[in-house]
């Protein structure tokens, strides 16, 4: 039985398809309006931002495990943001096949703005909702969460051999 688009459209994996592309328009839209089309990886600029406070540098290896992305994506991130003033790259002097980077103070304030935009974005789409819907979507999130990694670690192994792939191609 094929399934027609109305049918589709009462499908939650068709509403949550639809507030992910609407969330990432937002994002677009409003980031583009800011002036911050250039930052790639917004969460690598929030990573090195809590780093500096915490007084500490992050390893590229790092970054990449700490966002779970692939050390190639980490890496031209990298060098978009250090073209543009936002990071700078040093050696680590423990080990000099670490690359430590560092956020630049205009890096700071960018985080900040993005920070603010995102802020801005939940903000909307969470404007009509009560306190308690809050609440509710949130454990309903939470919960889809937990079933998504339960079933990742339920013998999944097609998506734990790239998850691992990953990891294992990263560089310092």
């Amino acid at each position: 039985m094929e399934t027609t688009e109305l049918e589709q459209s009462d499908r939650p994996e068709w509403a949550f398809h639809n507030l992910m592309r609407a969330h990432r328009l937002a994002h677009c839209s409003l980031f583009e309006q800011l002036g911050l089309r250039d930052v790639g990886q917004p969460m690598l600029l929030f990573l090195l931002d809590d780093a500096r406070r915490d007084g500490r540098g992050c390893t590229q290896k790092g970054l990449c495990s700490a966002l779970r992305l692939s050390a190639s994506t980490v890496t031209a991130s990298v060098k978009s943001l250090e073209r543009h003033g936002y990071v700078r790259r040093h050696a680590d002097e423990r080990d000099m096949r670490c690359n430590i980077v560092e956020i630049t103070d205009a890096g700071r304030e960018i985080a900040r703005l993005c920070r603010r935009a995102f802020s801005n974005i939940d903000e909307a789409m969470y404007r009509s909702f009560s306190e308690a819907e809050r609440r509710q979507i949130t454990g309903l999130f939470e919960r889809m969460a937990d079933n998504l990694l339960t079933f990742s670690r339920e013998g999944n192994s097609e998506s734990e051999e790239v998850c691992k792939c990953s990891e294992n191609s990263s560089n310092s």
